[in-house]
């Protein structure tokens, strides 16, 4: 990801970064989790 973003950004040093995710509301959690793991699986 981190190589086309930097291939189709104008800027010549684009924000990228990872953040890891400590908090949120349980039902986007659990539906963030489920997506991620269909994609997995697939």
């Amino acid at each position: 990801m981190e190589a086309c973003v930097r291939e189709l950004h104008s800027y010549d040093v684009p924000e990228i970064i990872a953040l890891p995710v400590v908090a949120g509301a349980t039902d986007y959690l659990n539906w963030l989790h489920d997506v991620l793991n269909t994609r997995q699986q697939a």
